[in-house]
């Protein structure tokens, strides 16, 4: 049946509610159990050398096992580690919400949590009712996935519709090469068309081959052809290679409006040129020649060397730097010798630059509103911090030259000697001195590390709050604070306990006192006076935590073994039934023979484990 509940599931078979706890009788017979950590591949034994690993998973004490392969079936089932193995004493046991043919019923379903082999995966007990625990044959059945036979032809890609698997038509992967073939023959007329279609980006790092490239924008470091024709009608194209005509031949340019067409020795035939004609490369162009066409009209524009001139005749102006190779129209009519530019611009506005200034000291006004990024000899700015060279970031958040109303000009460097350093201007023309603002020796105090990482001294916060719930400690089972001051403090669960010594490894919910080859036993004696206590599934507060032992309920509410009948209220006692409790019999009372009293109600002779309170009413 359907379960839904708030709480805690304890890995030998029991929950703990938080909020809303349904009896147990409503939880134990459910056909849907709680998830094993591990299932089993193969036989096993179960008592006296049980293993303390299960398909490549180390077990830890309570873990739920899907017992699913023994020879002998009847063995088969979800069981829980009450003794982890070192050798011949490692022991299972059978889970209490699987324990017999009630709760362990045809079409039992159960998920496997981990598992090298089986991790992930979902089994069905399919053995027809009844079931009798250790003699019916328990079988278990994979129902992780459809369960369906491949469909198609070798290599197709298979896909599942209605748990039947079929073979993709026209989309195949060829196991010897990795090559994945796709020839459906759709022809494509847009981005949302074709064989293949692709929504964000494509990175290829080898070649690509095509007949045709329709696109808005064309961007790429090589473009092989014997004659290649690039056509747009209004888009940017960027082709950049060291010798490229060589590469491509020539390439024809017949768009509207071509902005930053970047080529070494390419031809332009018509069309206008709106921003820069340049070689990426920023190699000595010794020749650039404009040939008349559609939209220009220039009488000379051949230039050879760094100081050659060239004259427009034209509505527009034509400057040409013969270092980097830049031919600039703009809307002017003019005449203009063309010069030699050492760099770019260091007065340029809302821009990023790089610079090698290895020699010059700017002052603050030499730079506009932007970031600069410069390479500067040690000697130069006056930062000398190991080696030769250092870098140096500036920023200007606002204004141009002398105007410095938008703030002063900062600066920060980054030296040889792993230091951090800054300066700020003091006027338009002065920088003021440089200070060291981090270092090794300061780094751990102003660097807290968000991920691992040790900070020491004292962390001063207003509270802590965790990313998610009930997932973080504070402190560690062998790591501990001191003393802990405040307040007041929540907890999520119930009782009160601490740890004694057992004389074995009893289960959460069982009644035990004081007594045995240790501290503690479980309970075997009517109205017992020497009764402790019960074990706690899972304490609000634990005292002794550290200790050898299992945690003993002295107050709250727990769950607890208690055989019927039973009313709500009425105070229990131990029972001559092992570990569990019953009601008073008043005749029968000694002083400290109560344990606590009962939050449920059993009507049957049964035992059952239900919500108890315990202390000494």
């Amino acid at each position: 049946m359907p379960l839904l509940f708030f709480g805690k599931y304890y890995k030998y078979g029991f929950f703990e509610m938080a909020l809303t706890r349904p009896k147990y009788s409503q939880i134990y017979d459910s056909d849907y159990k709680n998830s094993c950590r591990v299932a089993t591949t193969g036989d096993v034994t179960l008592t006296g050398g049980a293993p303390n690993s299960v398909d490549g998973i180390s077990l830890a004490l309570y873990d739920r096992i899907l017992v699913r392969s023994q020879s002998t079936s009847s063995q088969n089932g979800i069981y829980f580690v009450t003794t982890l193995g070192t050798g011949s004493n490692g022991t299972w046991t059978r889970a209490l919400d699987a324990n017999d043919g009630t709760r362990l019923t045809s079409g039992t379903t159960v998920n496997v949590e981990e598992g090298l082999t089986l991790g992930g995966k979902m089994y069905r007990m399919t053995t027809p009712n009844p079931i009798t625990i250790g003699s019916s044959a328990i079988a278990w059945t994979d129902v992780s996935g459809g369960g369906a036979a491949a469909g198609g032809l070798n290599g197709q890609v298979q896909f599942n519709s209605t748990n039947a698997f079929g073979g993709a038509t026209y989309l195949t992967y060829i196991t010897g090469t990795g090559q994945v073939i796709a020839n459906a023959g759709i022809a494509s007329s847009s981005t949302s068309t074709g064989t293949m279609v692709v929504t964000g980006g494509v990175g290829i790092s080898g070649a690509l081959y095509t007949t045709t490239i329709n696109t808005t924008n064309l961007s790429a470091t090589n473009i092989t052809s014997a004659n290649t024709h690039i056509t747009s009608s209004d888009s940017g194209i960027g082709i950049g290679h060291d010798n490229v005509v060589s590469r491509i031949g020539n390439v024809y340019v017949t768009t509207t409006n071509t902005t930053n067409f970047s080529t070494g020795n390419a031809q332009i035939t018509g069309g206008t040129i709106n921003g820069t004609l340049s070689d990426t490369s920023n190699r000595v162009v010794t020749s650039v020649t404009l040939s008349a066409g559609s939209g220009i009209s220039i009488s000379s524009a051949t230039t050879t060397g760094p100081s050659a001139a060239a004259t427009v005749n034209n509505s527009g102006v034509l400057s040409f730097n013969t270092r980097t190779g830049a031919v600039t129209l703009s809307s002017s009519d003019v005449t203009t010798a063309l010069s030699y530019t050492p760099s770019q611009s260091a007065t340029s506005t809302n821009s990023v630059y790089s610079f090698d200034s290895r020699s010059t000291n700017y002052v603050p006004s030499d730079r506009n509103a932007g970031l600069y990024v410069d390479f500067k000899t040690n000697t130069t700015d006056g930062l000398s911090d190991g080696g030769t060279y250092h870098g140096v970031l500036t920023f200007r958040s606002y204004g141009s030259g002398t105007d410095l109303s938008g703030g002063q000009v900062q600066q920060i460097a980054y030296t040889d000697n792993n230091n951090l350093w800054h300066r700020i201007s003091t006027s338009a023309s002065a920088w003021g001195s440089w200070i060291r603002v981090l270092d090794s020796s300061n780094y751990s105090s102003f660097a807290l590390p968000l991920s691992g990482g040790t900070m020491t001294g004292t962390l001063t916060t207003q509270g802590i709050v965790p990313s998610a719930n009930a997932s973080y400690n504070i402190g560690s089972s062998t790591a501990w604070y001191g003393t802990i001051y405040g307040v007041s403090t929540q907890a999520k669960y119930a009782d009160l306990a601490e740890k004694y010594k057992s004389d074995t490894i009893y289960e959460p919910g069982t009644v035990v006192v004081f007594g045995g080859n240790e501290e503690i036993t479980v309970s075997t004696v009517d109205h017992d006076p020497a009764v402790a206590g019960v074990i706690s599934t899972d304490p609000a507060y634990l005292m002794n935590a550290d200790t050898e032992g299992l945690p003993v309920a002295f107050t709250g509410r727990v769950p607890c073994k208690v055989l019927g009948p039973v009313k709500k209220g009425q105070v229990l006692v131990t029972s001559h039934i092992m570990g569990v409790a019953q009601a008073i019999n008043n005749s029968k009372y000694v002083p400290g023979c109560v344990i606590g009293k009962s939050l449920e109600t059993i009507e049957t002779t049964e035992v059952k484990t239900i919500e108890v309170v315990v202390g000494r009413f």
